[in-house]
């Protein structure tokens, strides 16, 4: 447009500049006198006039008009002294305005806006790297930033992780976090990949690092609550009651899956927070409940198992017989023996034998009139002998003459308790062969310091049944009351000051449980002795 030279004129009157210092302004500016500038401005504004006036208006137009107007300013500026050295800088920025323009007046905001946006901002830097390479100036780092930019851009209009999403499972709530945790990892992996050679990758090291450790941790929470929660509606799924055997090994083998989730879920919170104290003891602890794990999931994995189960869930059933639980025992020490240690399992396989001869009995009982017949005793006298092979704590197993000693005593145990017709002679005498037996064990099996007390009790006993093949009625008690009272005085060391005491009670006992029996005379005499001294009496 033109200027009019009364405006011209109040501007400089405004200024207050003087003719000299026009003449300055006109010399820093590259012209020889102020009339130089004045014509150069002058033209600069004609051209810009000519471009840019007219009725018609379109893009095309509007974009010629401001290139023509940063093409003049430019090499305006480009001849000023001042600016001499920014000349490149002057034509760098007229060629990136005006290749970019050009490339602007042809996208097409029509069809797709959000695309023709990211295209053109695309097209800008791709334009500012490739103006920077023709310069050969030293520019990487610029180019270099740019082309982070770059990045950043196709990492916002990336729609591929939101095309994979599942609108089914968006459903759950739980799942809808995990996508969206997962879609926060992605982006935060790819941020980091793209500024890791920017100059604000310093900044922003240290944030990557913990948001990471935050999502990944919430992610793994997520996970093993979706996979219990899975498992869960599995069992519900595929259980029918009443449960058997079958549904008990599902039941485990889901347990077991699911400690080893949890075992997974704890190692990768614990290689997240790095430095934890105990962290060695807990991986050890670890490792151990994955050995047990192995061990268990072995065990319900053997094809007899099921069958076991289903069995042991019967026992609270009233048709379930004492046999059965016996027998379920004795099958499930045969499942665990081979899990276990050689030695151990030794000691199982023992355990079961004698465990399986005692089965074979009571199943032998519990038919009618069997109790009393020779197989019932026989399988008893099994399981004994079986168990007097187990090596003790201290010696080995009773040598075979204590052996045949114990399989006499609960043999002749087992007749008088299942003879019920055996008269009382019979039964006395198997009694005092018993307690004969008994004696010889506790002298040759039990220790000196415990023999000692059970001796006189077998002792007591045997005085019992001796003093009762002897008598009857009365007599029978007052005989057994003076046996047993000398039986204890045997005990009594000798030179134990009871021993005077017993022998006084034992000849009290016996004058007044056998009174008038000649025994006046002697009697007195012996009072007479005996009360010497009233406070022994």
């Amino acid at each position: 447009p033109l200027v009019a030279s009364d405006s011209s004129k109040n501007i400089l009157e405004q200024s207050n500049l003087t003719g000299s210092d026009l003449h300055e302004i006109a010399t820093l500016a590259g012209a020889s006198n102020l009339t130089d500038l004045v014509v150069k401005m002058v033209n600069i504004f004609t051209d810009i006039d000519k471009t840019c006036s007219g009725q018609e208006r379109n893009l095309t137009m509007t974009t010629d008009c401001f290139l023509g107007l940063i093409n003049d300013i430019s090499s305006f500026l480009a001849i000023t002294p001042a600016l001499q050295n920014e000349a490149t800088l002057l034509f760098f920025i007229s060629d990136v305005v005006t290749k970019n323009l050009r490339d602007f007046n042809q996208v097409d905001f029509s069809s797709d806006s959000d695309t023709a946006i990211v295209q053109t901002l695309e097209t800008i830097l791709t334009n500012i790297k490739m103006i920077l390479e023709l310069n050969q100036q030293n520019n990487s780092d610029i180019i270099m930033e740019i082309t982070m930019v770059e990045q950043l851009i196709q990492l916002v209009t990336d729609m591929e992780p939101f095309n994979r999403l599942n609108t089914t499972s968006m459903e759950d709530p739980l799942r809808t976090q995990k996508v969206f945790l997962e879609l926060m990892d992605w982006y935060l992996t790819k941020l980091e990949m793209i500024t890791r050679n920017s100059s604000v990758s310093r900044f922003l090291r240290d944030f990557f690092h913990v948001t990471k450790i935050q999502v990944a941790a919430q992610l793994s929470q997520i996970e093993f609550s979706l996979y219990v929660s899975e498992k869960i509606e599995f069992l519900m799924n595929n259980l029918q009651y009443p449960l058997d055997g079958a549904d008990l090994s599902v039941i485990g083998q889901t347990t077991i899956d699911i400690i080893r989730h949890l075992l997974n879920y704890t190692t990768t919170m614990m290689e997240l927070q790095d430095n934890i104290p105990g962290v060695n003891q807990l991986h050890s602890i670890q490792f151990q409940i994955k050995l047990y794990l192995d061990v268990i999931e072995r065990w319900i994995k053997q094809p007899n198992v099921p069958f076991l189960l289903s069995s042991m869930l019967q026992w609270g059933n009233s048709s379930t017989i004492f046999s059965t639980s016996v027998r379920d025992l004795n099958l499930l020490l045969q499942t665990v023996a081979p899990l276990i240690d050689e030695d151990v399992a030794a000691f199982l396989l023992t355990i079961t034998n004698i465990t399986e001869a005692f089965n074979n009995a009571i199943r032998i009982a519990e038919q009618p009139g069997e109790l009393q017949s020779d197989v019932f005793i026989a399988s008893i006298l099994t399981g004994i002998h079986r168990a007097l092979q187990i090596p003790g704590p201290v010696m080995g197993p009773p040598s075979p003459a204590e052996q045949q000693d114990i399989l006499g005593i609960v043999e002749s145990s087992l007749t008088l308790i299942t003879d019920k017709e055996m008269s009382f002679a019979s039964s006395r005498n198997i009694s005092l062969l018993i307690l004969e037996r008994v004696e010889k064990v506790i002298q040759q099996t039990i220790l000196k310091d415990f023999a000692e007390y059970l001796l006189p009790m077998v002792k007591l006993l045997t005085t019992y049944f001796e003093s009762a093949s002897t008598s009857s009625g009365p007599d029978l008690w007052n005989q057994i009351i003076l046996n047993e009272m000398k039986a204890i005085k045997s005990f009594l060391p000798p030179n134990s000051t009871a021993q005077y005491y017993i022998s006084v009670l034992i000849k009290i006992t016996d004058n007044i449980l056998n009174p008038g029996q000649g025994k006046s005379a002697s009697s007195c005499s012996y009072w007479g002795d005996v009360m010497l001294n009233p406070d022994d009496f």
